[in-house]
């Protein structure tokens, strides 16, 4: 009888301590652990040296892809989908997937069953692995998968907070900034885009006789990531 007393303390013990915490099981990820999303993020200044903690209705602007909540699609690493369809969205200051669950709360999906997130507005974002780098170091969280085929591009968007002094310098305002990378998979190789122009991409992507009429005609500038899109699909056809 004690065993089973103390055995059932022990269960209350870690469901409240597991709940404070802000993680608690769900049925729809399978028993993964989730916790609750908070609407704030550090900043790191150079008066502030141990770090800030600024809610977002601080700081000028946005850190999602897009405000409001969409339908989506969460997948597995394996390509198998998670879960059903639920509400989602991305943050693109913490790269963590916002998501309504029960009780119409907010909060953070688990990265092992959200690897690849397809939205209803078309776009997909999928975890990044260490293939890509920046300054040789590994990019943590989503890229935008702009185009798939025979050569892949890649969208890392992150967005920061920075700060700069109020017109008479008695106070700072925060504002969100947006950093933008490109990089193209092809043959099992990752290059990071420096620069969109013609000259770049036609180095890993050349484009034959038909291809050049066809930019030709359609007045191609690949500096505009929109032509660089369509120029890429199209080569995927070839």
């Amino acid at each position: 009888m004690r065993i089973a007393v103390s055995i059932l303390i022990n269960y209350l013990f870690v469901a409240f301590a597991n709940s404070q915490s802000g993680y608690l099981p769900r049925e729809d990820f399978s028993g993964a652990a989730y916790t609750l999303a908070v609407h704030e993020v550090n900043f790191e200044g150079v008066e502030n040296k141990v770090g800030l903690r600024l809610s977002y209705d601080k700081i000028k602007g946005s850190p999602y892809y897009v405000d409001s909540f969409q339908v989506a699609k969460f997948f597995k690493a394996n390509g198998t989908a998670a879960v059903g369809e639920l509400k989602a969205k991305l943050n693109l200051a913490t790269h963590e997937i916002h998501f309504i669950g029960e009780g119409g709360k907010e909060f953070i999906a688990p990265s092992q069953l959200s690897q690849k997130i397809e939205f209803s507005n078309g776009s997909v974002f999928v975890l990044n692995s260490n293939e890509l780098q920046f300054n040789k170091k590994p990019l943590n969280g989503y890229s935008q998968v702009l185009v798939d085929g025979k050569v892949i591009l890649y969208k890392y968007i992150k967005k920061s907070v920075s700060s700069a002094d109020s017109m008479f310098g008695t106070l700072k305002r925060y504002y969100f900034s947006t950093t933008h990378l490109y990089f193209v998979k092809y043959n099992n190789k990752i290059t990071q885009i420096k620069k969109l122009s013609d000259e770049t991409i036609f180095e890993i992507a050349p484009p034959d006789n038909a291809m050049n009429k066809w930019i030709s005609a359609n007045k191609m500038n690949l500096k505009r990531e929109e032509d660089l899109v369509a120029y890429l699909k199209k080569w995927n056809e070839q």
